[in-house]
């Protein structure tokens, strides 16, 4: 029986040791789910009171959730609360009932259950390659939608509550140690205000507090591995080597923290620039003209959600319509998001549309009886 260690995310303690389900196991819950698919489903009655009996035990252990999250998944337990409130919500949303399986399993298990006949929809969060990998693996009819994450462009035009603006992007870059596929990851201001936006942002970057998750005062908590830690190292590095100024941060914490990091101007093809960092550092870009800025948005292979600011609302809705996003924010930041939206990766960053309603709908098989008397 194979084992998995489940370890603090900050300290690396145990928390616990948990049994890993095999192939068989794998089986054994298709073939269940498969059974209780054909019986019949419940009444709309019934899955209501499912559900809502649901969120009321989730809220009724809304701080052991939140702990087990800053445990586990390194998120600051202040953000955690917030987690397990929408979570909650996102149940109350929920009104109906999906068959879904839950498991611990390998890699090669994980790819036997999702790419099994009986298996009607797939649905993905993590990274393209892997995505898509198993989008081609799977049988013939089963759909899917697939979330990779983006590499999140924010333009900045002239907007005159600039000190929001700078606590925002700090915020909306680092939250959760930017371990979010829509944070904020390149910033585009007027090359003449680059130099002072970008020192404003690393002031406020660098007096968030990095450590354990689970402590009240912490403002970003671990990364998800020692293996992420030397990835993002490797990569602000080269991006510094090739020109970009370092404004702040710059370095390793710990095994599993990096400071908060500011770049200004890396260059366009670095890594930084071009691939989803998933880390606590964000890059600000100087430019000549909206139109460069719009272009230099657009230049990646990669789209999901977009933010524009600005104080002239007909720049900021010409801008909006002219980037390529599923979403585009105006004065607001790339990380907005509520349950009840469509939630949706372009280009490479996804297939179908995510969001509980829009997901459910995707979910559905449409079915017409035609009778002739």
């Amino acid at each position: 029986m194979t084992m998995i260690t489940v370890k603090q995310a900050y300290t690396g303690a145990v928390l616990a040791e948990l049994k890993m389900h095999d192939s068989a196991q794998v089986e054994q819950m298709l073939s269940n789910a498969q059974k209780r698919h054909q019986a019949g489903r419940l009444s709309e009655t019934q899955r209501i009171e499912i559900l809502q009996k649901l969120a009321d035990l989730v809220e009724s252990e809304h701080e052991d959730f939140s702990r087990l999250i800053a445990n586990e998944g390194g998120k600051p337990i202040r953000d955690a609360r917030v987690e397990v409130t929408r979570a909650i919500s996102g149940i109350r949303i929920a009104i109906r009932e999906l068959d879904n399986i839950v498991a611990l399993l390998s890699n090669e298990n994980a790819e036997k259950l999702v790419t099994d006949s009986r298996v009607a929809f797939f649905s993905f969060i993590g990274s393209a390659k892997v995505g898509w990998h198993l989008k081609s693996k799977l049988a013939y009819g089963t759909r899917c939608a697939l979330e990779h994450g983006g590499v999140a462009p924010l333009i900045f035009d002239e907007y005159a509550d600039e000190e929001g603006f700078v606590n925002g992007v700090v915020k909306a870059s680092m939250y959760h140690s930017g371990q979010v596929c829509v944070s904020v990851q390149r910033v585009y201001v007027p090359e003449k205000r680059a130099q002072d936006l970008a020192e404003k942002i690393a002031t406020i970057a660098a007096k968030q507090v990095v450590g354990d998750a689970i402590n009240e005062n912490t403002d970003l908590g671990p990364l998800i591995s020692p293996q992420a830690t030397d990835r993002i190292e490797a990569w602000v590095n080269e991006a510094i080597a090739s020109g970009a100024q370092l404004m702040t941060g710059g370095k390793r914490i710990n095994a599993v923290s990096y400071a908060p990091t500011v770049l200004l101007n890396p260059a366009k093809d670095a890594k930084v620039s071009t691939q989803e960092v998933f880390a606590p550092v964000v890059c600000i870009y100087g430019y000549k003209t909206l139109e460069e800025a719009v272009e230099w948005a657009n230049s990646l292979d990669v789209s999901f959600q977009s933010s524009v600011f600005s104080d002239n609302a007909e720049t900021a809705m010409t801008i909006a319509k002219k980037l390529q996003a599923s979403a585009v924010m105006i004065n607001d930041y790339t990380t907005f998001r509520v349950d009840w939206m469509p939630f949706a990766g372009r280009k490479h960053s996804g297939y179908g549309i995510g969001g509980i309603g829009y997901s459910m709908r995707d979910m559905l098989e449409h079915k017409m009886i035609v009778t002739k008397r």
